[in-house]
């Protein structure tokens, strides 16, 4: 498991004045996606991008530009379960974003690389966005995500 380090993002913060009216965590957090995208390669190799929190979706989805290398714009979406959404606080949501064993073994060229990850509401609204040190998902194992949002 491991907790990604994540942004609130503009538009999300636009919205949560009407969303925590009545704190009903599937209102705030309906999915996540990860990408192959968030990463930037400075000259020794790629490393996570800085979080950006003007982005309304995934960096490979907004700016497929800044990944000539990567042949697709792969993603994989994912609708929250009950058990996956966790008030800590009053104030902070926790959302487990598992990956199991099926699930996005392949952008389809087969590239199992995964750098950045979205929360996003019902709406389609991306409320959070993180980057992380590549991680590869293969049919062997599950990854699990922790993204903690602070209203």
């Amino acid at each position: 498991m491991t907790v990604i380090p994540a942004v609130v993002t503009d538009n999300g913060r636009a919205k949560f004045p009407q969303m925590l009216g009545g704190i009903v965590a599937f209102s705030i957090a309906s999915y996540f996606k990860v990408g192959v995208g968030g990463w930037i390669d400075p000259g020794g190799g790629p490393e996570p991008r800085t979080p950006d929190a003007t982005l309304s979706d995934l960096d490979i989805i907004e700016n497929p530009g800044n990944y000539p290398s990567v042949p697709a714009i792969p993603t994989f979406q994912k609708s929250f379960t009950s058990g996956d959404l966790t008030f800590i606080s009053p104030s902070t949501l926790q959302c487990s974003c598992l990956l199991d064993f099926a699930e996005y073994n392949s952008d389809g060229s087969g590239n199992p690389e995964i750098w950045e990850l979205g929360i996003f509401d019902a709406a389609g609204t991306m409320i959070a966005y993180g980057t992380f040190p590549m991680q590869t998902k293969d049919v062997s194992k599950q990854i699990q995500n922790i993204v903690q949002i602070t209203f």
